[in-house]
């Protein structure tokens, strides 16, 4: 591969999305998943909800101080978000990844994957 094109990808940088979060009082930082997140998700993946839990725990940050807001010690924390926040989430991170919005034409791509 071109140097010159290597270059490139090793300098761009992933989207990133600032939300604000009403309920919680902030602003947090959305970001796009890497690859080795993405195949790292999909190893753990036992069902669709498995799956934007993982991925809302891997591209869901503080937009002050760019720590991330959950872990996986706190899974219940992201399963037992509110409906409104779960989907803003989740909506984001599909736009962000390029992928369809919440909805069953996502669970035909979820299919796919497994």
């Amino acid at each position: 591969m071109d140097n010159n094109i290597l270059d490139k990808i090793k300098s761009s940088e992933s989207n990133v999305k600032k939300i604000e979060m009403k309920k919680w009082d902030t602003w947090i930082s959305v970001r796009e998943l890497t690859g080795m997140q993405y195949l790292d998700i999909i190893s753990k993946v036992k069902d669709g909800n498995t799956f934007y839990n993982l991925a809302i725990i891997e591209s869901v940050y503080d937009a002050d101080n760019q720590e991330r807001l959950f872990s996986l010690n706190n899974m219940d924390v992201v399963s037992n978000l509110g409906i409104p926040e779960y989907t803003v989430l989740i909506e984001a991170i599909n736009k962000l990844n390029g992928w369809d919005s919440v909805g069953a034409s996502n669970q035909k791509n979820l299919k796919k994957v497994k």
